[in-house]
């Protein structure tokens, strides 16, 4: 498909991570419009590995609770005000890594849904020891569901997904807010 694309081109006349990783980008995403999701997924799993990232073959619900356990306790000490003067993402890895992680959720939502909390929160941890971006929201608003879904907590979940409004607000980011506001309608005020 990459050849097809017009991809393959692009891969054998780039030394730059940016360009190679900008077609990925979109190879994954045409790849999930002419519904081979599944294979999408295995691209961006792929991808988030040659970024430094360990997926697990299998995730399994001790290791959804280590990861929502760990999350919980790394965001417990993040306050509103510390999220309005935390740094920005600067590493370039790091937030094509929150990118792919972001562009993973849906399609995991479809086809794996076990994976959906461990990508989700760990857009929330990398956002927290990296810095923010406007993808980071969408790890907020993810971790704000595994709230809802894992512990009942819906006074958590509404505060998380009020956090998650607030990073897209300090981006700028507008044409963000119509994805949030639809996930946040469907997941968490629902409840």
């Amino acid at each position: 498909i990459l050849e097809q694309l017009g991809g393959g081109e692009i891969m054998e006349n780039t030394d730059s991570f940016v360009d190679r990783i900008k077609a990925f980008y979109v190879l994954t995403k045409t790849l999930a419009s002419l519904g081979k999701i599944k294979e999408a997924v295995e691209k961006i799993f792929h991808i988030l590995e040659q970024l430094g990232e360990e997926i697990p073959n299998d995730i399994t619900p001790d290791g959804i609770m280590f990861v929502m356990e760990s999350t919980k306790q790394l965001l417990s000490r993040f306050s509103r005000e510390k999220l309005l003067n935390a740094p920005k993402m600067t590493d370039y890895k790091k937030l094509w890594t929150l990118r792919f992680y972001d562009l993973s959720a849906p399609y995991l939502f479809l086809v794996n849904p076990t994976y959906v909390p461990l990508v989700e929160c760990r857009m929330a941890q990398l956002s927290v020891r990296y810095g923010l971006c406007k993808e980071s929201a969408f790890g907020l608003f993810g971790y704000a569901q595994c709230l809802i879904q894992i512990y009942q907590d819906l006074d958590g979940a509404h505060r998380w997904t009020k956090m998650a409004r607030l990073v897209l607000e300090r981006f700028n980011a507008t044409n963000m807010f119509p994805k949030l506001t639809c996930l946040q309608y469907s997941f968490v005020n629902v409840w």
